[in-house]
């Protein structure tokens, strides 16, 4: 058995070659780890949930109330039922669901189309932080919507919505009438209950000018949201506060309510003859 001789190996600028293949691995390495540390991509249903919903197709509707501590507001549009919930402080309360007697752990809203005597459940699907959207086809008349909120760290409850369609059109015109016919007022009399979650309620009474009442009201000029209700009262909604009137002939406001976070305001109304009762500090006094 003969062995064969091997060339010796050329060690010359072996070091300097494995510095630099190491540096080139260091430097892969390094542009690797932001990826691998790095979320999964975004998929379409969670891109969804991240951006919201997309704006109300068609005639829309929003309505208002407030269930324990948690604000709920309300958007019936052509194809579609959407909910937003608030808390006082924190637009989108952490851990926010819509729980029903049978399953607690779930979300759930139960909605009555006019003229049946049964509720129908729906799964809503969310849409973001505090948002949740269900695809519905809307009957002529009044729909009743009941759906129960709970959110961590929060008290909720249960709201009930009567939600008539189709929507009337716009009416910004009659607004403009009510701020004047309001502003018009040299005194007012004003009785108003605010109830700021559970067990925290004020009530107030006096009277005041209406020029200084409506500066104090949430909406403006650039207020588009205007609609009317079957009934002959108005709705406004303003990003942040909603408000319903009900309105007397002259137009004046004859009882308001105002649903903002943390809110829940109650306002009733009376118009003193002449001016000898406008106050002259045109504040709203506690009652006694």
């Amino acid at each position: 058995m003969t062995f064969s001789r091997r060339r010796p190996i050329q060690t010359a600028g072996l070091g300097r070659r494995l510095l630099a293949e190491a540096g080139v691995l260091g430097a892969l390495l390094g542009a690797a780890a932001p990826l691998a540390n790095a979320p999964p991509p975004v998929t379409a249903a969670s891109a969804g949930t991240l951006l919201g919903p997309p704006p109300p197709t068609g005639p829309s509707l929003t309505l208002a109330g407030q269930a324990g501590w948690l604000e709920v507001y309300l958007t019936a549009s052509a194809r579609e039922l959407l909910w937003r919930v608030v808390a006082p402080g924190e637009p989108a309360p952490p851990g926010v669901t819509l729980p029903s007697a049978d399953n607690p752990g779930g979300d759930a809203i139960f909605v009555r189309p006019p003229g049946t005597g049964g509720s129908a459940g729906l799964a809503p699907r969310p849409c973001g932080p505090g948002c949740f959207s269900v695809p519905y086809k809307w009957s002529p008349g009044s729909t009743q919507v009941r759906l129960r909120v709970a959110a961590r760290g929060w008290t909720g409850g249960t709201l009930t919505f009567d939600v008539p369609w189709p929507p009337l059109p716009q009416n910004p015109a009659l607004l403009a009438q009510v701020v004047a016919a309001m502003a018009a007022r040299p005194s007012l009399g004003l009785d108003q209950q605010v109830i700021s979650g559970p067990g925290g309620a004020a009530h107030d009474s006096g009277t005041q000018s209406g020029t200084r009442f409506m500066a104090s009201e949430p909406y403006g000029r650039q207020t588009s949201d205007i609609r009317p209700l079957p009934d002959g009262s108005l709705v406004i909604w303003e990003p942040g506060s909603w408000i319903w009137m009900w309105l007397d002939a002259r137009p004046r406001i004859r009882r308001e309510v105002v649903v903002d976070p943390g809110h829940l305001i109650q306002r009733t109304f009376s118009y003193p003859r002449g001016s000898a009762a406008a106050s002259a500090s045109g504040t709203v006094s506690p009652s006694r």
